[in-house]
Order: C-alpha cells, then structure tokens, then sequence
C-alpha cells in the first residue's frame, strides 16, 4: 500500500537494533501486561526501559532491563 505509514516488519527491526533505547510504557495502568514489543527490543538486542508491573518483574528479572516506577500524588 503506496498510502500507508508503517513501516516493513524488516525496517522496524532494523530501527530497533539501531536504537540505543527503548522505552516502553503501559498504555492503560489498570491493565498490567508484558507487550510483545519488549521481546522484539531485547531479541533486537537494544537496551530496553521498561514501565514497572508485576509482569515485567515476573519475566524480565536478571535480563539487564532497567525499570522505573510512576508515582501517583
């Protein structure tokens, strides 16, 4: 499709592994999920920052992912 702005499952991975981060967030807070993107990033080999939840813990402890935790006030 000549109109369409994604890019080739090829490029994409090509800009991961070019990426010296990347950040990956929880879209909906109420709804705690390991996306696929953090496989693509670390199969990648990219250097991933990844929004805390118990399912980032539960998978990704001792895979060198860095973690940050949003506070609420």
């Amino acid at each position: 499709m000549s109109d369409d702005n994604y890019l080739s499952d090829e490029d994409y991975a090509k800009e991961i592994s070019e990426s010296r981060i990347v950040i990956n967030t929880q879209t909906q807070p109420e709804r705690i999920q390991l996306k696929g993107r953090v496989c693509q990033v670390l199969s990648c080999g990219s250097f991933l920052l990844e929004q805390k939840n118990r399912e980032s813990d539960r998978f990704l402890t001792g895979m060198g992912v860095e973690t940050w935790e949003t506070s609420t006030i």
